[in-house]
């Protein structure tokens, strides 16, 4: 009779905790969702031209991950604690360290991932091409960050290759549309032998470099444009960290499963 009623009461505590957990998880991942939704429209998101600033809510996303996370091992402890069988606590114990040592070889590896140089070096290269301006009034067109906001350019350097002299402006896209050279961002306009531009505004935008009033009249002009980047301190730092915190919190989750295995294994069959 005591037997019976411990195993209802068990189940009764179980139900109620699953329960529990789905509506703390259901309003955890509505929340993650909002607040990154907001978070992307707050760094400047938009369709046209395509720019999706990752950097802006990755971190965050993470973070939702490692507090759920946190709560699962809560929730997951009571399931095991009130389960009424002791076999099946060992079960749920090793099905539970198995699903953590996973999570946590994979997080564990991008988090290293993110500190590898070649992925750096990789990013920054594709946000870094040469490009030329080879006549009078032509024109290059680049971003400040790439579309998903993991690199951001720092410095401009324009390199004059053939003899003759002109005017270099550096504009937003809108102003060169409009004609506006006054609102040019570059104080040096004059690429003889070189200019160097660092790049100072904010967010994401769409910028022009623009050379007019090219002489002597039979010289072409060379000018080689030259674009250095670097990675967003968000991925370099702290997604990694964050990523290592979620593996680090499993290896101590792991850790204390092997200590509830210990304390029921002498009373499970499948100890």
């Amino acid at each position: 009779m005591v037997r019976a009623r411990t195993v209802l009461e068990g189940t009764y505590v179980l139900s109620r905790i699953t329960n529990m957990k789905m509506y703390i998880y259901l309003a955890h991942v509505g929340l993650t969702v909002g607040i990154a939704l907001f978070l992307l429209f707050m760094g400047g998101m938009s369709f046209n031209p395509l720019f999706i600033p990752v950097n802006s809510f990755i971190y965050f996303v993470v973070l939702m991950i490692l507090v759920i996370m946190v709560e699962s091992f809560f929730f997951k402890n009571l399931e095991i604690t009130y389960n009424p069988s002791d076999s099946r606590k060992i079960l749920m114990i090793k099905t539970t360290i198995f699903r953590s040592f996973i999570v946590l070889v994979i997080f564990a590896i991008i988090g290293m991932i993110f500190f590898l140089p070649m992925l750096e070096d990789s990013l920054i290269s594709s946000a870094t091409e040469e490009q030329t301006i080879t006549e009078s009034s032509d024109s290059v067109e680049f971003t400040s960050m790439d579309k998903w906001g993991l690199t951001k350019v720092t410095t401009i350097t324009v390199t004059a290759e053939t003899q003759g002299e002109g005017t270099v402006y550096i504009l937003a896209k809108d102003d060169f549309d409009k004609g506006k050279y006054s609102n040019a961002l570059n104080f040096d306009r004059k690429a003889d032998p070189s200019m160097e531009y660092t790049q100072t505004t904010e967010g994401y935008g769409q910028y022009v470099i623009f050379l007019r009033d090219w002489t002597p009249d039979e010289t072409s002009p060379v000018l080689r444009t030259e674009f250095e980047a670097e990675m967003s301190d968000t991925f370099t730092l702290w997604v990694p960290l964050l990523f290592f915190a979620v593996a680090g919190a499993n290896a101590g989750w792991i850790s204390y499963l092997f200590t509830m295995r210990k304390r029921y294994s002498g009373q499970s069959i499948y100890a």
